[in-house]
């Protein structure tokens, strides 16, 4: 698993639970019904990969008998315990993507449906792609989805300072495999993703959103947008674990790296009011297929 912050037990999962986007209800829609159309699938036990504090958790746990909420981090879970309701189908397990079979007691053949949001990146996809395949059963569904980067529409140029922020080796970025930064700003490109979901899974389905390149259909599942002010980015970019490692690594600097970030932004483009709402437009794909 690669190195991340969010394992750290201090770690500020409330603060993370305060200011990450939700997902849509329309993607949760299209991958129902994606597993719906094998009419012998079930709607009984949903397995959530770094589940995180429950964002995903608790969009999709009504509409199954029982989940398993797994995270690799315990001040995550401990998050995910408080957030969602106390009598819910939810159960927690403090294991890791690779380990859900031996960490997470998991039974193989056992699960109608695995969902990954905003997650998997943080483990290696072969192991993961394996355990994911031994617990589901035949035809059970695997999708999991991210979001990449807020795209503010009005700002022409953001995305080079987000780039150099939050990609690049110069500053946070440094704390990305370069796997993981080809994987999030190659998207389309995931050809050794790809091929290694083959191995274990059929009809695979893939679907980006993306503003900047010219892929945006407001009517797609996964169309993400909102408002964001420049207070609100500046809280989004302190619950990065890439955030945390840099300021756990640079604990003498001056100027909040944060700070910086959002300083730059807001020279280049004359904002006067850090709380003016700006559109925005999230980067977002998705994957679903179907178990061997």
């Amino acid at each position: 698993m690669p190195s991340t912050s969010y394992l750290d037990k201090d770690f500020g999962a409330s603060y993370y639970d305060r200011f990450r986007p939700s997902y849509p209800n329309t993607l949760v829609h299209k991958i129902l019904s994606y597993h719906n159309e094998k009419t012998e699938n079930e709607l009984n036990t949903l397995v959530e990969v770094g589940c995180g504090t429950g964002i995903a958790t608790k969009l999709f746990m009504n509409h199954f008998k029982k989940c398993i909420a797994t995270d690799a981090s315990s001040s995550m879970l401990e998050c995910a315990k408080n957030t969602l309701p106390k009598d819910s189908n939810v159960t927690y397990k403090l294991a890791k993507g690779e380990c859900l079979v031996e960490d997470g007691k998991i039974g193989l053949n056992s699960v109608d449906m695995v969902i990954g949001a905003q997650s998997i990146h943080w483990c290696d996809f072969y192991t993961l792609f394996e355990q994911v395949h031994k617990i589901l059963k035949p035809n059970g569904t695997f999708a999991f989805w991210f979001y990449t980067q807020p795209e503010f529409i009005e700002l022409n140029g953001f995305n080079e300072i987000y780039y150099k922020y939050g990609w690049s080796d110069e500053f946070m970025g440094k704390y990305l495999t370069p796997f993981q930064r080809h994987f999030f700003t190659k998207f389309t490109e995931n050809d050794q993703l790809m091929d290694q979901l083959k191995n274990h899974f059929d009809d695979i389905k893939f679907e980006v959103s993306c503003y900047s390149k010219g892929h945006s259909d407001p009517n797609a599942p996964y169309y993400q947008t909102t408002e964001m002010s420049m207070s609100d980015l500046r809280d989004l970019v302190k619950s990065w674990s890439l955030y945390t490692s840099w300021v756990k690594h640079h604990p003498n600097d001056t100027i909040d790296i944060a700070d910086r970030f959002i300083n730059e932004v807001i020279e280049k483009f004359n904002i006067t009011d850090e709380n003016k709402l700006f559109k925005v437009q999230w980067t977002t794909f998705y994957y679903m297929c179907r178990n061997k």
